[in-house]
């Protein structure tokens, strides 16, 4: 049973089906499909044709669990997100900016503020923190961390899991620098930063804070992306 925010706008070719929550101010285009269980907060706007709560694209398992999506979130038209395979909640943050034709998969996790441009595909469980922007076309392996204020460059192909304030290109993707602007965003300063063993480190407390989320959310069979500039 769908629970519609008497202040939310949702256009009448919207097609809802099972439990659905959509919370105030929030507008939904002409033309898009919305399965529950799945719950959108306030001051978001879905453009048309996104579709959100279809079952996961994998082989043997079923969906499990729901779909979140905060408040203050923009999906431009044909994003699509899938319900999770039990690993986690598929879940959008606050604040997030989503271009046309996104794809985020199974149990895949956009933190606050994300930028994702057009044609960005996430493969399942990938998680991305907070304040991080992911470039054209775009296309992550599946169990992909990608940590804080990191830049992920146009065409790139990321198949390991990228520090915080990295950015990043190529295919497979390769450190090319520290993104300045990013740094810069999170109180921190380029200087404040070193490598050490391999190991990205931070003399700024507010930095090594977000070094320390990015290690407690990694698998353990994953490796970090080299910090060593080509």
């Amino acid at each position: 049973m769908s629970k519609i925010h008497p202040t939310a706008k949702v256009h009448p070719t919207v097609i809802i089906e099972g439990d659905v929550t959509i919370g105030a101010r929030t507008v939904i285009d002409p033309y898009c499909y919305l399965k529950g269980p799945f719950e959108i907060g306030e001051d978001n706007h879905l453009y048309p044709f996104c579709v959100i709560g279809t079952e996961p694209e994998h082989t043997s398992k079923p969906p499990v669990g729901s779909i979140f999506i905060g408040n203050k979130n923009t999906l431009h038209a044909y994003c699509l997100v899938s319900r999770g395979i039990g690993d986690r909640e598929t879940r959008i943050g606050d604040g997030c900016f989503l271009m046309d034709h996104v794809h985020l998969s199974h149990d895949t996790v956009l933190g606050d503020e994300v930028t994702v441009a057009h044609n960005v595909v996430f493969a399942g469980h990938t998680r991305v923190h907070s304040r991080a922007n992911i470039g054209v076309n775009a296309i992550f392996h599946q169990f992909t961390t990608v940590g804080s204020y990191a830049m992920v460059g146009m065409g790139s192909v990321v198949t390991r899991d990228i520090p915080p304030f990295a950015m990043v290109s190529g295919c497979p993707s390769k450190f090319m620098r520290f993104n300045a602007r990013g740094v810069q965003r999170a109180g921190v300063e380029v200087s404040e930063l070193s490598v050490l063993d391999g190991a990205l480190l931070c003399s700024n407390p507010a930095g090594q804070a977000i070094l320390d989320a990015f290690a407690s959310d990694r698998r353990d069979n994953r490796k970090v992306l080299s910090l060593a500039a080509r």
